[in-house]
């Protein structure tokens, strides 16, 4: 049995290593921004499975040694670690698999939104930085998308370009997204008029 899960284990590594040449050479390609975050949430799949994949079998690994503990501290122990690994598997799957699966329908019309009033943030916190886009759609309710850094320039050119009128122009989005993972495919971003002009 422990030989069975070791060969598991490696396999699913070498898994997870091959599926990030995909992903690496995803780097290189020159497409839009667009296109290049949905062909990661495809690329990816592998990657993402195969880590899925491994944080069940360890959570399995877990649960066994709950039922073969000797004490009550080491049944506790393991069960919080099976079911620790267990949800971070079954979200890994949820986020990063059936989301993207879920948008295919969506690949060749996706789905629209208008956002007045909009707003850019940069943070550098952690590893990666993270852009985000954010403003008011038609029922008045804040919608927020995360884009790249190259919409992020425009945006700000936008904004240098509105405060130089007066500050009597705000800015508005027009966003094609993909529904369940929230990948953005484009952004048209324009200035619009303020109620007084």
């Amino acid at each position: 049995m422990v030989r069975k899960v070791e060969r598991t284990v490696e396999a699913l590594g070498i898994l997870c290593l091959a599926s990030l040449l995909p992903m690496g050479i995803l780097l290189l390609l020159h497409t839009s921004d667009g296109q290049k975050a949905v062909l990661e949430n495809y690329v990816s799949m592998p990657f993402w499975l195969s880590v899925a994949l491994l944080c069940l079998l360890c959570a399995a690994c877990f649960a066994a040694g709950a039922c073969k503990g000797k004490d009550w501290q080491d049944k506790l122990l393991c069960s919080a670690g099976a079911l620790a690994l267990a949800a971070i598997g079954l979200l890994t799957i949820a986020g990063r698999v059936v989301d993207p699966l879920s948008d295919l329908p969506y690949l060749q019309a996706p789905s629209q939104i208008q956002l007045e009033d909009v707003r850019f943030s940069y943070s550098n916190l952690g590893d990666t930085p993270t852009v985000q886009l954010e403003g008011l759609d038609e029922q008045g309710k804040r919608e927020s998308f995360s884009i790249s850094r190259g919409v992020y320039a425009q945006g700000e050119a936008l904004y240098e370009q509105a405060g130089a009128g007066n500050g009597t122009h705000t800015i508005t989005a027009q966003i094609a997204y993909l529904p369940h993972s929230e990948t953005v495919v484009h952004v048209d971003l324009q200035l619009a008029g303020s109620a007084e002009d």
